[in-house]
């Protein structure tokens, strides 16, 4: 996909960083919220057939599709339901997903306004957190260095708004890696640094989904109890990267590992015939295990993950947030 507009964030108008994502009538790539690419497109229908090859027995019995209301991830579930359905030579897959009223609670609880887990990630923003400000801080140097690299004077930018941050300088460097054209900030801010950003992004995002201080609940519950809930046939659910990390924060995952979730990644749930399930993550399908992006889907990074059956997890509501019957959240 494209960027979005607030992974900009940190960049003026003017900066290259920004402009390069403009087209030639100055047309703002980043300014819809289905911002979809060709090749993300294809990647989607990649994905799709890999897993329809894979679950084509299943998918012949029943094909089910939920998905958040994003039109960027109502678009990739299309994509990749069609590739489920061609490469499992199913003839009616569902035309559009399941609507429960309750879409926007499944997959982006994390987006509600008003709630005390989105007072929790503002905190994180300002500097309430004392261990993330710490990190903050012994990062400060090394941030101000490359965003000075990349045309940016950030010195009086708060220490933990510039670490956070750090998350959209990866997702912006992994848009310029499937993008063909646009580098500027790969370029300029050179490997080291995009290492560093990419740590920086699984430290935040760690702490704002796996480490949530009691709110698993509220943030990926639903998901959770829909995935593990046994059921026949394939269920496809398309939805965010934060929905992912959701999922797994409330099925007690506490470690976000290398690499930080790529375009495309997935979690599977296989419910087995004698009982049990098991649960497998591919954090990015589409690099290689050497990180060269790839068009086909590679599986050399998937892993395993346990659930912690001690978390009796359902959806928690926080200050009478409604979004079963309402959809309160914007777009990431």
């Amino acid at each position: 996909r494209f960027p979005n507009k607030a992974e900009l964030d940190a960049f003026s108008s003017t900066n290259a960083v920004r402009t390069q994502w403009h087209t030639e009538s100055c047309d703002a790539l980043y300014a819809t919220d289905n911002n979809m690419t060709d090749t993300g497109r294809d990647q989607m229908t990649a994905l799709g057939e890999s897993l329809g090859g894979k679950y084509a027995a299943q998918a012949a019995r029943e094909l089910r599709w939920e998905s958040s209301p994003a039109g960027r991830c109502v678009e990739s579930g299309a994509l990749c339901l069609a590739g489920v359905a061609r490469s499992a030579n199913v003839d009616r897959p569902p035309l559009s997903p399941v609507e429960d009223g309750a879409r926007a609670a499944t997959f982006k609880a994390w987006d509600a306004k008003g709630t005390a887990y989105k007072e929790l990630v503002d905190g994180l923003k300002r500097g309430d957190d004392a261990a993330f400000n710490a990190t903050a801080r012994s990062r400060r140097g090394a941030l101000e260095r490359a965003y000075l690299k990349l045309g940016e004077d950030h010195g009086s930018v708060g220490d933990a708004q510039l670490l956070y941050w750090s998350c959209y300088a990866h997702c912006l460097a992994e848009a310029e890696a499937y993008d063909g054209a646009r580098d500027v900030l790969t370029k300029s801010a050179g490997p080291e640094a995009l290492e560093a950003f990419e740590a920086d992004a699984r430290n935040t995002w760690g702490r704002r989904f796996l480490k949530t201080g009691g709110h698993a609940g509220f943030v990926g519950g639903l998901l959770r109890r829909k995935l593990l809930e046994p059921r026949r046939g394939v269920a496809l659910y398309s939805g965010h990267d934060y929905s992912i990390l959701s999922f797994l924060g409330a099925c007690g995952v506490t470690d976000y590992a290398p690499p930080a979730l790529g375009f495309g990644a997935y979690v599977v749930v296989e419910h087995l015939a004698g009982g049990g399930r098991r649960l497998l993550l591919n954090p990015a399908p589409f690099r290689d295990a050497a990180g060269a992006t790839t068009a086909t889907v590679d599986t050399s990074r998937a892993r395993s993950v346990a659930v912690d059956e001690g978390l009796a997890l359902g959806f928690v509501p926080e200050r009478d947030v409604d979004l079963g019957t309402r959809d309160r959240c914007a777009s990431r």
